[in-house]
């Protein structure tokens, strides 16, 4: 067992004995729910105790503007397996951590006993094949829709001028090894045939307000992040400010999103930037110029790669970040947000300290 499932297997451990655990005394309040967290909780909780039928009443107001998911649509002749009732019993399903199929029908028949309706036979079979059947733009549509919910429900936030920041974070998956998906995601090739799953690639849009997931791209193992995000630059809007890891810290990332009027938010590596060079604009603050490669870029064509400029003005600002219980640590961030009176240097750090609770959140939704 490597270090970090030894690790995570611990925090598993405390967390699930409400820190009341005997082992590990002096870690119980590094591991103890953190302010802000119990309102989720409680809602959480509300909807792992809700029906089925009462489930669609708690969140069918969060994806408003959907047709596929409007009660007043459905007809009298409504079948049981409809697109919006399988929807609603697949959301079920996942809230009652992957429940059986059977407890789904159990569901749909307590649900129609109640309304007066026609019994519901109590074979799986239905269920299975209209799930099987959901189709995935409906899927895409409400991730954008409670997203949307999600931002009409928090104040606008003063930061950054009153701009749109938004995270952006890859992951991985593993797909079920049917003959579809290794075709479209193959594995690596030091992998044996036959052995292990395809891997899918995953680029993540969140927003910093309200936190919901905003867009998405997909892409094969092979596909970096920095291919991945030249594919996702359409979808960003003019005057959004983005916030990511050191996968973007380079002058091809910062050229592209201010091709697309985009401002960069990102960690850079310290030895990358020489602190004797550039104009000096603060204790922890310089203007450096980053010249374009000779090199092109793999993931970019030559129409795309020539019209970057041969050069870039960036700022790059030096913090240390203090924790209690935790070692100071520096940390250089690199922005396109060149006016420091507009953008304080503490005002850019903050946008991005929130963005590792905004990861966490993408590892709370894979598990």
């Amino acid at each position: 067992m490597s270090i970090k499932m030894a690790w995570q297997s611990i925090e598993r451990y405390i967390y699930r004995s409400k820190s009341h655990t005997p082992c590990f005394p002096a870690w119980r309040a590094g591991f103890a729910p953190q302010p802000g967290r119990t309102l989720p909780a409680v809602y959480a909780a509300e909807l792992c105790r809700c029906s089925l039928d009462k489930l669609e009443d708690f969140l069918g107001p969060f994806l408003v503007g959907l047709p596929a998911l409007d009660p007043a649509r459905a007809g009298a002749r409504e079948r049981p397996y409809s697109v919006r009732r399988t929807w609603w019993g697949f959301r079920w399903q996942m809230f009652q951590l992957n429940a059986s199929y059977r407890d789904v029908v159990a569901q749909f028949q307590a649900r129609f006993v109640l309304t007066g309706q026609r019994p519901v036979d109590e074979a799986n079979s239905g269920y299975c094949q209209a799930r099987a059947r959901l189709p995935e733009p409906l899927f895409v549509a409400a991730l954008r829709a409670s997203a949307a919910a999600a931002e009409a429900c928090v104040t606008p936030a003063g930061a950054l001028q009153g701009r749109v920041v938004k995270v952006l974070d890859a992951t991985t998956l593993n797909l079920p090894a049917t003959a579809e998906n290794q075709a479209a995601y193959p594995q690596p090739t030091s992998q044996k045939p036959g052995v292990g799953f395809p891997p899918l690639h995953l680029l993540v849009v969140w927003s910093a307000r309200g936190g919901g997931v905003l867009e998405h791209v997909r892409g094969a193992k092979r596909d970096g992040e920095m291919c991945l995000l030249n594919q996702l630059l359409p979808a960003l809007t003019a005057g959004d400010s983005v916030v990511y890891d050191r996968a973007a810290s380079h002058d091809v990332a910062c050229a592209q999103l201010r091709a697309h009027q985009v401002d960069l938010i990102s960690r850079v590596s310290i030895r990358q930037i020489d602190w004797r060079k550039g104009v000096r604009l603060g204790p922890d603050e310089r203007l450096v110029t980053w010249k374009k490669s000779r090199q092109k870029s793999p993931y970019l064509t030559a129409a795309e790669w020539a019209p970057l400029p041969e050069e870039i003005a960036v700022r790059v600002i030096r913090v240390r970040v203090k924790q209690a219980g935790f070692r100071t640590r520096p940390l250089v961030l690199v922005t396109t947000l060149l006016d420091l009176v507009e953008y304080p240097a503490a005002a850019v750090v903050a946008a991005y300290l929130r963005r590792w609770r905004i990861e966490l959140c993408l590892e709370d939704l894979k598990n």
